[in-house]
């Protein structure tokens, strides 16, 4: 199997690592939290983010690729698959909203799908329809997997992927594995060089067997309940970090909240 963008060993890995250690530090009190949310101001600077990630995520996947060519090729494979995942990922959010909105999570994350998607095979001499259509099912799956995924491992495996990189690195990445495997059938492997995958997953194994049982121990999850998904405890924060952590992301509550205390003092 290819991965010279490493998608497979970097993000399918740390992907479904992290949600193992969510899944070790479950909490049902860790879902709906006052806390997780967010504000539009938030938004604007992962808008800021997800555009520096896509414009320069060719470069990553080109980084370690040999000779020239194939960087050169791994460049215009990952762009043509960013820019097919980026108009599906509009599509799509917009065809699974209830309104028919697009969702900022869906277009700051699922726009960048297909750079993951595509890592593993940007270096090979593909037909541009093949990174198109990789492009294409990375954004779909990635939508998909935020608007109905993501709700499904909170309530059923009590996995709580705040951030979700399943969606974004994880699913992307064994999509990047699969078709790994199916365009080598297609292309000339000789051309791309071995693969050390194996002996890696099982240098890696005791490695995860410790981590799973450290990470059960209480030492590791000590932060308060009313400090999740915040950072009044571990930083130095500025003077209207109550306001704009807790009170902005959640207004209405606040004002349900605040109409609650002056029905109770009237009464």
């Amino acid at each position: 199997v290819n991965d010279v963008g490493d998608s497979i060993v970097v993000h399918a890995f740390g992907a479904y690592f992290g949600l193992a250690c969510a899944r070790a530090f479950a909490d049902d009190k860790q879902r709906e939290h006052d806390n997780e949310g967010s504000v539009y101001h938030s938004d604007i600077y992962a808008m800021i983010g997800a555009i520096f990630l896509w414009v320069f995520w060719p470069s990553f996947n080109a980084a370690v690729a040999e000779p020239a060519e194939a960087q050169q090729r791994a460049i215009c494979n990952t762009v043509l698959s960013l820019v097919a995942c980026t108009v599906t990922t509009f599509i799509v959010s917009q065809a699974v909203d209830h309104h028919k909105k697009f969702d900022m999570v869906h277009i700051a994350n699922s726009t960048l799908a297909g750079g993951v998607a595509i890592g593993t095979t940007a270096n090979m001499v593909l037909n541009p329809m093949h990174a198109l259509t990789v492009g294409v099912l990375a954004g779909t799956l990635s939508v998909v997997g935020y608007k109905y995924i993501t709700p499904f491992l909170a309530s059923k495996l009590k996995i709580h992927d705040t951030c979700g990189v399943n969606n974004l690195h994880g699913m992307p990445g064994i999509l990047a594995g699969v078709s790994s495997a199916m365009f080598l059938f297609l292309y000339n492997p000789a051309d791309y060089g071995k693969s050390s995958g194996t002996g890696i997953v099982m240098l890696h194994e005791p490695m995860h067997i410790t981590s799973g049982f450290l990470l059960k121990l209480k030492v590791f999850n000590q932060v308060r309940q009313p400090e999740l998904y915040a950072d009044g405890d571990y930083f130095e924060t500025p003077a209207d970090y109550d306001f704009t952590s807790r009170i902005v992301s959640h207004i209405d509550r606040v004002e349900i909240n605040e109409y609650s205390k002056l029905t109770q003092k009237e009464i």
